[in-house]
């Protein structure tokens, strides 16, 4: 059975220089941006996608950045386009072959008149990490 990289943790590597980056929103977030903590959150969440064969497998990422005003949220959105489109990538968690925009950063209703939210969705694919093991003999 083949292991492949985690797609999660590869993505918040890649953005984490863009700004605050979150697999699980903190409670509260909105309170954080209010208070001019942080200028932008931004959420990355693993939709499932295509296991694949033993060679690829393709993943659906959403990002979404959240921001105290429009441009608070869209820059961060469109920055993380940029950095991601630029594939492939190398992380830790594996090597990020190659990322497509199945969607392209779009405005999205919040239930908050004093928070706006972006979101795009990406596909990611990826192959299998290789491992290498020496066999040992007992001589």
């Amino acid at each position: 059975m083949s292991t492949f990289p985690d797609i999660e943790m590869g993505v918040l590597e890649l953005l984490e220089p863009l700004g605050e980056c979150y697999l699980r929103m903190p409670v509260g977030f909105e309170a954080l941006l209010d208070d001019d903590e942080i200028s932008a959150l931004i959420h990355i969440a693993d939709l499932g996608g295509v296991g694949g064969d033993e060679v690829f497998r393709t993943a659906r990422v959403r990002v979404t950045t959240y921001g105290a005003g429009r441009d608070a949220a869209k820059d961060p959105a469109e920055a993380a386009r940029d950095v991601l489109l630029d594939s492939p990538h190398g992380t830790e968690a594996g090597l990020l072959d190659r990322i497509t925009a199945e969607t392209e950063p779009v405005a999205m209703p919040y239930p908050s008149d004093r928070v706006l939210t972006y979101q795009a969705v990406y596909r990611v694919d990826v192959r299998p990490i290789v491992t290498t093991t020496k066999e040992t003999t007992n001589a």
